[in-house]
């Protein structure tokens, strides 16, 4: 099977099938992402921006807006940042592999984002990561339950996966100076090919 090119080949499957993707998608932040959210945000050091890598439609942000948190919004595709306009939160065009994340946040959340990267795109995206964390800060973040990598077609075909045992990315995190806090596998059913993350950078010496 052709892994080439999966990040160009994959943003171009959602360019061209936002309408169904949105429809297929949960408009509400709740359940087990909601629950997940709400840890994160208690763990976050206070008074600290929020970075969101692959907003999509926006469904997570607007619901962390809404508590009163400062949240920035970025997206590749551009029918995802036209409903970000729409829904008033100013995302900025952003591809987490290839362009510098820049500034500094309390909080890095990624849902269902870096599922999409193969392991190469992973590690550079989590070095990015660690590196605009502010001292102590969170990286909430999923991944789909598995192994290997595939071409997969719920809700819309043709998109990239790599698979993942929680045990693997919590190595991979302890790596790029992370340790997880949190962990929870899918135990609702429209979860159960997911698990969910909360990390925290690890100070350094100079930052304790």
């Amino acid at each position: 099977m052709d892994f080439t090119d999966t990040n160009k080949k994959t943003i171009q499957v959602y360019e061209e099938n936002i309408d169904k993707f949105v429809d297929k998608t949960a408009s509400t932040c709740n359940n087990m992402p909601r629950e997940w959210i709400d840890l994160a945000l208690k763990m976050m050091p206070v008074n600290q921006k929020i970075l969101e890598l692959g907003s999509a439609t926006g469904r997570d942000a607007v619901y962390i807006k809404d508590l009163g948190y400062d949240i920035r919004c970025t997206d590749i595709v551009d029918g995802f940042l036209k409903i970000l306009k729409e829904r008033g939160l100013s995302p900025d065009k952003l591809n987490a592999i290839t362009d510098d994340i820049g500034g500094s946040y309390g909080m890095v959340l990624a849902n269902c984002v870096f599922l999409h990267f193969n392991n190469e795109e992973l590690h550079s995206v989590l070095k990015k990561t660690h590196e605009t964390l502010t001292s102590r800060g969170v990286l909430a973040c999923s991944f789909m339950l598995g192994q290997g990598e595939m071409w997969r077609n719920h809700k819309v075909a043709g998109r990239y996966f790599h698979l993942w045992q929680p045990e693997e990315i919590m190595a991979v995190l302890r790596q790029h100076g992370f340790k997880t806090e949190y962990m929870r596998a899918g135990d609702l059913p429209s979860y159960a090919d997911k698990f969910y993350i909360i990390a925290t950078k690890i100070p350094t010496e100079k930052s304790v």
